[in-house]
């Protein structure tokens, strides 16, 4: 299966207090904050929800699977799990036999497929 980046945090200073923040290439940051009740948590629009979490680890790991989630939702799986099922078919060393640029062009002719089936 697809492989999706992790976020990278960084300590930001504001009016929050101690505060990390993770951005995104698409959509708007992932912000932490230390707060009294504990770690919380605030995930980017459309639903902007806040949660408290017991640790600063847990409350990445939350943010972490929210972005997964995010970027699952806008990948064609079907397409992805077509592909791996043509590369494993083809043995461990399919890449090295038939070569990454080949390799892309697969991606590029199944991508068209998809999108010319999905038209009719």
């Amino acid at each position: 299966m697809i492989e999706i980046k992790q976020l990278s945090w960084h300590p930001v200073s504001g009016h929050f207090g101690s505060s990390h923040m993770a951005e995104t290439p698409i959509g708007e940051p992932y912000f932490i904050w230390i707060t009294n009740e504990g770690v919380k948590s605030a995930v980017p629009s459309p639903n902007r929800s806040h949660a408290i979490h017991g640790s600063l680890n847990d409350a990445k790991k939350y943010c972490q699977q929210d972005f997964e989630r995010r970027i699952k939702e806008c990948i064609n799986i079907d397409y992805e799990q077509r592909f791996c099922m043509w590369l494993s078919d083809q043995g461990s060393q399919s890449i090295e036999k038939v070569g990454i640029e080949t390799i892309r062009e697969i991606f590029d002719v199944m991508d068209k497929d998809c999108t010319l089936s999905n038209t009719k």
